[in-house]
């Protein structure tokens, strides 16, 4: 799995969760660095949530029959791209918003098993809602930030 991270803290925190490699894409250059990782082949899937931003990166990345799962847009939502990129490719687009009942069941079911474990970053109280905010804005969170009701 290679992670594009933004600060080095945030770095350590996916290598602890068993990042391959983790990309600075401040100051490193992702597609050469996932090129040389993949050997020129790029990935087979790609997780675009921030959209147009690194909408063209994400292609660029991906591979062959490759498949980007979109699932947010916080730097814009239109992208510009070639389509011919993805049929000489046979690549693919799939949009996600959280699953479905079932995906929700299959979750919960493995959780209670203990096949995986959520991680929370912080939490806050309801009544500390602008501080939780601000903490997001900062860009500081590493895992899920929660806010519980007083």
């Amino acid at each position: 799995m290679i992670t594009a991270v933004g600060n080095a803290k945030k770095g350590t925190f996916a290598e602890i969760l068993g990042a391959d490699i983790v990309v600075n894409y401040k100051d490193e250059n992702i597609i050469k660095i996932v090129k040389e990782f993949t050997g020129q082949r790029g990935v087979d899937v790609v997780v675009e949530h921030v959209g147009t931003k690194t909408w063209e990166t994400s292609l660029r990345i991906l591979g062959k029959g490759g498949r980007i799962v979109t699932c947010g847009a916080t730097t814009g939502a239109e992208a510009k791209f070639d389509i011919r990129r993805l049929f000489y490719k046979q690549q693919s687009i799939l949009g996600s918003t959280m699953g479905n009942v079932k995906s929700l069941d299959s979750a919960l079911e493995m959780y209670r098993k203990g096949n995986i474990k959520p991680v929370i970053g912080k939490c806050f109280k309801m009544s500390e809602i602008r501080n939780a905010h601000t903490y997001l804005e900062n860009g500081n969170q590493n895992g899920k930030v929660i806010v519980i009701p007083n």
